[in-house]
């Protein structure tokens, strides 16, 4: 029995849990599950001090030894402490110490895919003009990209309905279901924020969306489009170059290599171009690693500095969880998602939240396509009809 069967009874209980599932790299069929479970007492983070005391506790653990944590986007007080942001009510650093940790597998149905087709003629006036905006700064010079982002309220969720459809159908490399107290994070990475395994560090951004087509003809001529489209290839350029540079601060000189350069990468709603950026760590502090990288460069933009100063700007509302990371963590491994395509609940309902990645040639109407088309996942995983708030 896959471990993923164990959470309804985990839902009705008054036990703390996470469960993490990560798949292959190439056909996403594959997955390892973990399931921490824990009646003891949460471990809610929200100043330095804190956070830098849980993350020593790290030195003193055994090889193998894993710990779930969720990161929230508040954690950019951390790296950049002057710039303004809106606060959220999520904590910085959520954590448990398990009582329990099992290990299992989930076997995706190879061919069976659930493929959702984008939608014309959204918009949204505001986010538009944010946009333009945007744009005008980046050709006057004052920075080079930045990812803009809103949220979607979704009505009369299931969770458990969500879990089971990103299992099955979809084909991003992580699924995860945390449950800490009233904060919950149900979702579907394809991306993660930062792996670490021994020495080894690797970073995969993704920047560069076009939907999928409804026969393979189509969707093989629209993955042509995306590798062809210059806007496109240019942000995740930049967003490479930034991966590199981010991992250069904890890396041992002349290792950082980028390990795959902009292919085509294919899940459920959407196509993405996808890298992967590799280095020799010259640390083996985990905290040292994620302020490394956090927030990652493709849900904030470059300069980061600029970028984050911008979103404080022009977001109306704090982005929570949205953006940071969800994984596991250990003296000698770590693997942490990062927190898009998901659903968030801290107790008052469950939404979700999507961004586009802003340049010098972003065409508003474009970028707003792009959001609601990666919010569809979760959408029609909710069965959710409308965009409205």
């Amino acid at each position: 029995m896959p471990l993923c069967d164990l959470v309804p009874s985990l839902l009705e209980s008054t036990e703390n849990f996470a469960y993490f599932c990560k798949f292959d790299d190439v056909n996403k069929t594959e997955g390892e599950e973990t399931l921490f479970r824990s009646k003891g007492d949460l471990n809610l983070m929200n100043t330095h001090e804190e956070v830098s005391r849980f993350f020593k506790n790290f030195e003193g653990m055994d090889d193998g030894i894993e710990i779930p944590v969720a990161i929230s986007f508040d954690f950019i007080g951390e790296n950049f402490p002057g710039v303004q942001f809106r606060r959220s009510e999520w904590p910085m650093v959520m954590s448990f110490m398990p009582e329990r940790a099992e290990k299992g597998t989930y076997t995706r149905i190879a061919k069976k895919e659930r493929r959702i087709l984008a939608r014309d003629n959204l918009e949204d006036a505001k986010l538009a003009r944010i946009i333009s905006e945007l744009r005008d700064r980046i050709r006057n010079g004052e920075l080079l990209q930045v990812v803009i982002s809103r949220d979607f309220q979704l009505p009369a969720f299931d969770p458990l309905r969500c879990l089971s459809e990103f299992l099955e159908f979809d084909r991003s490399v992580y699924v995860y279901y945390y449950r800490f107290g009233k904060f919950e994070i149900i979702g579907s990475s394809p991306e993660n924020l930062v792996t670490m395994d021994g020495r080894r560090i690797t970073v995969d951004p993704i920047a560069g969306t076009v939907g999928r087509g409804a026969t393979s003809q189509e969707d093989q001529l629209l993955g042509k489009t995306l590798i062809n489209d210059s806007k496109e290839l240019c942000e995740h350029r930049m967003l490479v170059d930034l991966a590199r540079n981010d991992l250069a601060k904890v890396s041992i000189p002349g290792t950082v290599k980028v390990e795959k350069n902009m292919e085509i990468g294919k899940f459920g709603n959407v196509q993405h171009l996808v890298s992967r950026v590799a280095s020799n760590a010259a640390t083996d502090d985990p905290l040292e690693v994620i302020r490394s990288v956090f927030p990652a460069g493709t849900v904030s933009g470059a300069p980061k500095k600029r970028a984050l100063e911008l979103i404080g700007m022009f977001e109306d509302t704090p982005r929570g969880p949205y953006s940071g990371c969800i994984g596991t963590v250990g003296r000698d491994r770590m693997d942490l998602a990062l927190l898009i395509r998901s659903v968030y609940s801290s107790g008052n309902g469950y939404y979700t939240r999507s961004g586009a990645g802003i340049v010098n040639n972003s065409v508003p109407e474009k970028e707003i396509q792009e959001i609601f088309t990666k919010s569809l996942n979760v959408m029609e995983v909710a069965r959710i009809e409308s965009f409205n708030d």
